[in-house]
């Protein structure tokens, strides 16, 4: 089997070459011109509107992954799912969906429903960049980055505590955000005076930290996602980054307190605090810190800037799906369960994008759990996908037969 390395990133020759040509095959069926397809006798109109035309190419795309197995068929179709909802539904990307000839849209909600409500796809976005993050150590480069400019000063060391903390509970659970901090202050807990209250300090800034920063997004605790749920349903269309605008600054604001108090019921007996934040050591490649890196970036940028961009925040929550359960981890020898297999989604044998299938395939007994659990998200994406596209082609007939009894 052939590879090469991009970015310390052994890739399967055989399946990038796959998927550039299913690329391209998608890419001219998706642009080309609407009357490639055929043009209407009478009106010289074209028979497909830009909507069926990006179905058609969204359909061939899946049909070609399929065959040629170039990732695994579930991955395949979560890929294809948040093509549809990007590029074909009422809440996709802005730009695209205000073209002429665009036709009718699909309903967004209809797409997401058929398998997850659409507020719970929100959540489980937020914790698959959560996962991702953990797993490629960005959340230790950006705990050190975030904490420097706060100095040696323990009543400035433990705002800065107080703020990371907040933020981090804003975009990650707050049961995690706070044992991923224990980790990293525990040291510093064992240098302070045993008399003092520093140590009281610290510690009791890291659930109050995490329990107040989780009210300053959508997705950073559950009950956040039950009530935007429940507003959405009465009426009230509150974005991501409106949700943001009106809790940041009460979360701000509950945190500050909590500095204040904190030092005068526990005020610290050590002049200066030195933060050393060493995280456990991971084995990922330049490749794959920089997929994690830019779908993180991307996926917060379309979170904020959603009346902006005009892509709903429940879809935006799909793109990490699609991205880390269709990349690669790297390993030659199997070993594709949510543990072992870097930062991605997919289970055991879930290879991604290039990855060796047929090794992953001899090592599949080596953990049922994770083979039960692929195979169930395997028939529940494709079975899905195949309703789904049975339904858009459906539509895209009626649409075309209503056409017609018009002329």
């Amino acid at each position: 089997m052939s590879y090469f390395h991009f970015l310390g990133h052994p890739m399967n020759l055989k399946r990038c070459l796959s998927f550039g040509v299913v690329c391209i095959i998608t890419f001219f069926l998706a642009l080309v011109p609407t009357s490639f397809f055929g043009v209407d006798p009478l009106t010289n109109a074209p028979l497909f509107t830009l909507t069926q035309q990006r179905v058609i190419a969204i359909f061939v795309f899946t049909a070609l992954m399929w065959i040629l197995e170039v990732i695994p068929t579930w991955t395949t179709s979560v890929v294809a799912i948040v093509a549809i909802l990007l590029t074909t539904s009422n809440k996709g990307i802005g730009f695209l969906i205000a073209k002429e000839n665009v036709g009718a849209l699909t309903n967004y909600k209809d797409v997401m429903a058929a398998f997850a409500d659409p507020v719970i796809m929100l959540f489980l976005g937020g914790f698959v960049l959560a996962f991702a993050a953990t797993k490629v150590g960005l959340d230790v480069q950006l705990a050190k980055i975030m904490l420097k400019p706060f100095g040696t000063n323990p009543k400035f060391v433990l705002l800065g505590v107080l703020l990371v903390i907040g933020i981090f509970s804003m975009f990650m659970s707050n049961t995690a955000t706070a044992a991923m901090m224990l980790t990293f202050l525990t040291p510093v807990l064992a240098t302070l005076p045993k008399d003092g209250g520093g140590r009281i300090s610290l510690a009791l800034a890291i659930p109050i930290a995490a329990n107040i920063g989780g009210m300053g997004t959508p997705i950073g605790t559950p009950p956040n996602a039950i009530a935007l749920g429940a507003l959405q349903e009465a009426g009230y269309n509150i974005t991501f980054a409106g949700w943001m605008l009106r809790m940041v600054p009460f979360v701000l604001l509950m945190l500050f307190i909590a500095w204040i108090l904190l030092q005068k019921l526990y005020p610290f007996k050590a002049k200066s605090i030195e933060l050393k934040i060493e995280g456990a050591p991971v084995k990922v490649t330049p490749f794959q810190k920089y997929v994690v890196w830019v779908t993180f970036a991307l996926t917060i940028i379309l979170w904020v800037g959603e009346s902006l961009f005009k892509v709903n925040s429940n879809i935006v929550a799909m793109i990490p799906f699609a991205v880390f359960s269709g990349v690669p981890n790297g390993q030659r020898n199997g070993g594709y369960t949510v543990e072992s297999s870097g930062y991605q989604l997919h289970t055991h044998y879930g290879q991604g994008v290039l990855a060796d299938a047929d090794v992953a395939r001899e090592r599949r007994g080596e953990n049922i759990g994770a083979y039960d659990f692929a195979v169930y998200f395997n028939h529940l994406y494709k079975h899905f996908f195949v309703q789904l596209l049975q339904r858009l082609l459906r539509f895209m007939l009626t649409e075309r037969i209503l056409d017609n009894h018009v002329v």
